[in-house]
């Protein structure tokens, strides 16, 4: 794919699942009841389970592999964002990532995260720079 400025490119992750949270929870220790406990959730101002914001975010990482390769990305690329809104078990979030600027060293972009209601779930930048135009 040739990236430009204006390039989008959208990919919908399939629904996620409580045994999911339930995993990254396990993984990463962040295993709170809001998070793993649908009767505990349920009385909670949020009112049911919510998904951590990092495994919400962890395609995005995927979508910057696949655009840039491996190599590139784990050796300059990085991740600004804000959840600004709950997903939860079923929701099938859809990610979109613009490319702003693109050149043989760099890239950056801005990526959504969107719920299935259009809910706007994260927003924020990504940004890739090869090492050796990062060591300049």
């Amino acid at each position: 794919m040739t990236l430009i400025p204006g390039t989008v490119v959208t990919r919908r992750a399939d629904p996620l699942t409580q045994a999911q949270i339930d995993r990254w929870g396990e993984l990463v220790g962040t295993a709170a009841p809001i998070h793993s406990d649908p009767v505990y959730a349920a009385t909670t101002p949020l009112g049911g389970v919510i998904a951590q914001g990092m495994l919400v975010l962890a395609p995005v990482h995927n979508i910057m592999l696949e655009l840039l390769g491996a190599q590139a990305w784990y050796c300059g690329g990085s991740v600004a964002a804000k959840v600004i809104n709950v997903s939860r078990p079923g929701d099938a979030i859809t990610y979109e990532v613009t490319t702003q600027a693109c050149s043989d060293n760099s890239f950056v972009g801005e990526f959504r995260c969107l719920r299935p209601d259009g809910g706007i779930v994260a927003v924020g930048l990504v940004s890739w720079r090869a090492a050796a135009a990062a060591a300049a």
